[in-house]
């Protein structure tokens, strides 16, 4: 059985190690952090491309993905995105909450129409915490 003690050299011999590990440059990805370090060629490649496409030209440079994860990886990778952004400079508003703005300066008796009824429950809904799963890096 192993000895749960270890020496003050031993330690420090470790520690030592592990910063020399830090140093050096990453030379193995796995597909999560491959997608995660070409997210934004990926973001600027379906400013123009499908999904399917940017799936598939993934696959072709053997990086088999699925066009839903791939759809995931990108969702996750622009909520950060927005997250990071939040509170820098003019704060972006979705068209549905300038949609619910603009039916509720416009007067059709007490009530709010029924588009900007929608509108705020699809604004509130996106407001909502997300309960997303962690993807693996096998998918």
């Amino acid at each position: 059985m192993a000895d749960d003690s270890f020496s003050l050299e031993q330690v420090e011999d470790i520690q030592e190690m592990l910063g020399e590990m830090a140093q050096r440059p990453r030379t193995t990805f796995t597909k999560k952090q491959t997608i995660e370090a070409i997210m934004s060629h990926i973001d600027q490649a379906l400013e123009t491309r499908s999904f399917q496409e940017v799936a598939d030209g993934l696959t072709e440079k053997g990086v088999e993905v699925s066009v839903g994860a791939l759809r995931q990886y990108v969702s996750r990778y622009r909520r950060t995105q927005q997250k990071a952004g939040a509170g820098k400079g003019k704060k972006r508003t979705t068209a549905a909450a300038k949609k619910t703005a603009k039916a509720r300066t416009t007067k059709q008796g007490d009530k709010q129409p029924r588009v900007a009824k929608i509108a705020a429950k699809q604004d509130a809904a996106s407001r909502s915490v997300s309960r997303f799963v962690e993807m693996d890096e096998d998918l």
